[in-house]
């Protein structure tokens, strides 16, 4: 797990696998660091926003990401509250 990821509401966890999550369909997305296809990820009791999983770079210096996931703290506040 790593702590130095940023997602549209800030600090965020990068992670291998998660649990009790949905994913969404695929879409393309540009962010900070590149274009990437990604999929949004839902919690699957509640339905709230976690993040997304990284299926594709166009980067070659971003493909470490692929197949790993990146949950918002803001989500996971929004969720709590």
């Amino acid at each position: 797990m790593s702590e130095n990821f940023y997602g549209s509401t800030g600090p965020a966890y990068y992670v291998s696998r998660v649990i009790n999550c949905d994913l969404l369909k695929p879409e393309v997305k540009t962010m900070r660091t590149g274009k990437y296809t990604i999929r949004s990820l839902t919690c699957k009791q509640c339905g709230v926003d976690m993040g997304w999983k990284y299926i594709h770079s166009d980067n070659f210096k971003e493909k470490y990401k692929e197949g790993n996931y990146v949950i918002e703290l803001g989500f996971l506040e929004q969720a709590e509250g």
